[in-house]
């Protein structure tokens, strides 16, 4: 619907939904083409950016089931969640080239690694034709893993059903629309951060994607920035920006 519209903003990064379909279609088919099944499990290993978010709509129109995970986990538990699930393929940054080795030495069977400083620009580059693949409701759509706080983490399954219920019912209840500029800090390996995403591009909004919450007078500049009209966030965040001098005289009215 709003192909030249701007969907998502990251750093200095503003990309349009046309330039993220095409993308998106361009892993999905290189994916199915390199013999990608439908419900087998692609782990996206990357900070908040253009390509975890090309990562996970290119898996899930190859009819793949996205594992995001945090991207300051560490190889131990990295390598438990690749054997855990079955992971067929890991797409990672080269940052994290010694994590994802240890990681997957981990592993009986370890999976195909898709990295984006050398991989993935290509592939997404490539003008591919998406894949025609068709899922259904009860098809796995994405695994999310509980942070493992009392034992190993649990992997939460979610079928296609439940992330269109859960993505139908907060559209409608936040009343979002394609005016709105959604801010997000929370890592997409969370089901809040990985909803944030998929609510704003189902309404055709803006995202404003950063890669974390460390630095709480950039939140508020972003807010002003791009006239951010809705912002998520945990309790112990909103409380950390509420101790913030001089915070009443900022311009939040967009919000």
């Amino acid at each position: 619907s709003f192909p030249g519209k701007v969907a998502l903003v990251c750093g200095s990064s503003r990309v349009t939904y046309g330039a993220l379909a095409a993308a998106a279609g361009s892993l999905a088919g290189y994916l199915v083409d390199s013999g990608l099944a439908k419900g087998d499990r692609v782990v996206v290993y990357l900070e908040n950016s253009p390509e975890s978010v090309i990562a996970i709509f290119g898996v899930l129109q190859a009819g793949g089931c996205i594992v995001v995970v945090n991207p300051a986990t560490q190889a131990k538990r990295l390598g438990f969640i690749l054997e855990h699930c079955g992971a067929k393929i890991l797409i990672s940054s080269g940052e994290k080239t010694a994590t994802v080795g240890e990681a997957t030495g981990q592993c009986a069977v370890p999976p195909r690694i898709l990295w984006t400083h050398a991989d993935f620009r290509g592939i997404c580059g490539e003008k591919r034709s998406p894949p025609d693949v068709r899922v259904a409701d009860e098809d796995l759509a994405a695994i999310i893993y509980t942070s493992g706080s009392t034992g190993v983490p649990k992997g939460v399954t979610m079928l296609h059903r439940n992330i269109d219920a859960a993505v139908q019912n907060i559209g409608r209840y936040l009343e979002n629309s394609a005016d709105d500029v959604i801010l997000s800090v929370l890592p997409l390996s969370a089901s809040y951060g990985l909803l944030q995403l998929l609510v704003t591009f189902m309404t055709g909004a803006c995202l404003v994607l950063e890669k974390g919450a460390g630095y709480p007078f950039d939140i508020i500049n972003r807010i002003k920035q791009e006239r951010v009209t809705g912002f998520g966030g945990t309790p112990t965040l909103f409380a950390i920006l509420l101790t913030l001098k001089g915070l009443e005289k900022e311009d939040l009215a967009s919000l």
